[in-house]
């Protein structure tokens, strides 16, 4: 049995070693992790192995970046790797969105309708990828995720989930934002493309985007 060891360490560009790092910050602490996990499994214990073998699984321009730091130099891996992160901008991913970015697209998108399952999907992905970050940040309260995502939703859509939801649930605490998954269940059945009236459903939509739109025009035409 081959005693693992430095040598033993994968290839770069082999199914086991990491992603070759160019520099992108998002990307920079799951590489390390990566390569300390590495370490772990075939005993790469010496700081200094650890500093010398971690430039392969690099680019050459960043290879060249870290050999020239002290902290390469003098082998101490616990500095090195600090420094990685601190010139490769690894803060800018605990950054990556603010509150501001999700009111952005609540605004946003609370003014387009939302006539069919995909639409209602694309809203869903969009506000989860902002949204969900923020919360697993702790930069947004449960709460303020949950009344976020309901007032991304476009009114007449809302008007019609809120409608079901007391139907069903009639003692439902009004204090509070409606649960997202409950919120997100019932507008998949009303938008659903198989139920009976879902050419109705988008029909009625679009027959209130004449209605805007004609809304618009007769107050453009009155301004003049």
């Amino acid at each position: 049995m081959t005693t693992r060891s430095v040598l033993t360490l994968p290839n770069p560009g082999t199914k086991a070693a990491p992603a070759k790092f160019k520099g992108g910050f998002a990307e920079v602490k799951d590489f390390l992790k990566h390569y300390e996990k590495l370490c772990d499994y075939h005993n790469v214990s010496s700081e200094g192995e650890k500093c010398e073998s971690i430039t392969q699984y690099m680019s050459r321009h960043i290879s060249e970046f870290v050999e020239g730091l002290s902290s390469f130099r003098s082998h101490s891996w616990s500095k090195l790797k600090a420094d990685i992160l601190k010139y490769y901008d690894a803060d800018l991913d605990t950054k990556r969105y603010r509150r501001k970015d999700l009111l952005s697209y609540v605004k946003t998108t609370r003014g387009k309708k939302i006539p069919t399952l995909s639409a209602w999907k694309k809203y869903v992905r969009g506000f989860i990828r902002i949204g969900g970050w923020l919360e697993e940040a702790k930069k947004l309260t449960s709460e303020e995720y949950a009344s976020y995502f309901w007032e991304g939703i476009y009114k007449k859509l809302r008007i019609k989930i809120e409608t079901r939801l007391m139907a069903n649930e009639p003692d439902t605490d009004l204090s509070e934002a409606f649960p997202v998954d409950r919120v997100i269940a019932i507008a998949e059945k009303l938008l659903h493309h198989d139920r009976f009236d879902a050419d109705l459903l988008l029909s009625e939509v679009e027959t209130e985007s004449e209605s805007d739109s004609s809304t618009e025009e007769n107050s453009d035409g009155n301004s003049n």
